[in-house]
Parts: structure tokens; sequence; C-alpha cells
């Protein structure tokens, strides 16, 4: 049964995306995004834009699972016809995207929820399995993650949509041209991020 946004629960398992922040050409929508990303920090109990949001793909609506512990989140995220990220919702997001080995909670990037949630549209609305979402450096270095990895910055998630081929869902990844994309296969998920444009198959 989905949670209410003001009901923050979430857990990632253990995941080891490679995600080092290699230059390439980045496409006009991460050129965008990369310019007005929207980073959103916990301070002093509330949640606040350190740049301005980029202009919104997807819906505004996500449906998540994690995988270690069976906890659903059902939420939308961005309210009103402009569209503009609800507090309570990003909360709850960046709870559910935490780092439960250290249980620390970290930044959550508007732009990586946007592409999650547009994923989730060309899925059919399937919901989506988060494996690994933010890390803290303990975290990431005991999963072997590479220094500068965008899990610790909130900016990176593996994931899996069941259903749905990681072959499939690393291909639709690709049209959307959201950052950096890894494909999986054997461990059965795929990596998005919203770094340079880039993809790789581990």
């Amino acid at each position: 049964m989905p949670f209410a946004a003001t009901q923050p629960w979430g857990i990632f398992q253990n995941g080891s995306g490679k995600d080092v922040n290699r230059p390439s050409t980045m496409g006009r929508r991460r050129l965008l995004a990369g310019i007005t990303g929207g980073l959103v920090a916990l301070a002093a109990g509330r949640v606040e834009a350190l740049q301005p949001p980029p202009a919104p793909i997807g819906t505004g609506h996500l449906e998540l699972f994690a995988p270690a512990t069976g906890e659903r989140l059902a939420l939308d995220y961005r309210r009103g016809a402009a569209g503009r990220p609800d507090d309570a919702a990003l909360r709850a997001l960046a709870h559910f995207f935490r780092d439960w080995h250290q249980d620390a909670t970290g930044p959550i990037d508007t732009a990586l929820l946007d592409t999650l949630s547009e994923l989730q549209r060309r899925v059919d609305g399937r919901s989506i399995h988060l494996t690994c979402g933010f890390r803290t450096a303990r975290t990431n270095r005991s999963a072997g993650g590479e220094r500068n990895s965008l899990h610790l910055s909130g900016r990176a998630a593996d994931i899996r949509v069941p259903g749905i081929t990681t072959s499939r869902l690393y291909r639709t990844l690709l049209q959307m041209e959201p950052g950096g994309v890894g494909l999986y296969v054997h461990q059965g998920f795929c990596h998005v991020d919203t770094g340079d444009v880039r993809h790789w198959e581990g």
C-alpha cells in the first residue's frame, strides 16, 4: 500500500554503478539541466532548493519500491500548474533514497526524480525498484564505488523495473539522454545519473 508523502519511508540495497563523471558531449536537455539543475538538501528540518530546478520532464509522479525491505512509496512531488517541487514529498523521497547502512539522508537531485518519472511514463506506469540511491563516502568505499560517484551527491540511482528486461530498460534510458546510463545485465539493474551524457555496459 503506498505511503503518503508526509510518511517518509525508504531503503536501498548496496549497488555499484560505474558513474565516474567522464567528459563527453552533453545533449541539449542535459546542458539545460547542468545549468539549472535543482539539487535539494535537508537543512534545519526542511528541504530547500540549492539552485533553480530545470524545466521538469515526466509527470511529477513516482511509484517506487525498495526490494531490500518491501517498502513502497507513491506520491506526486510536483504541485500546481507550474510544477513546483513539494517540500513534504521531497523529504519523503530523500528519506527513501537514504544510505540506510549509515542511516544518513543526503541531497536528492530533482532532475534525477524527473528522469525517473519520465521513465515510469515510458514503461506504462510500472513501479521502479530502487536498489541504490544516495551513498555516504563510507558506504561508497565499501561498495567499491568510484571516488567521485554521483551517488554521493544524490544524482544517481541503480534501478530495475519488473516485467521490463534490463536491456530494454537500458535502451529506453538511452533514448532519454538523462546523463550517464549503465547496463549491468548479470546484476540485473541499470544505472542512471544526471552527469554528462555517456553510456557503458558493465
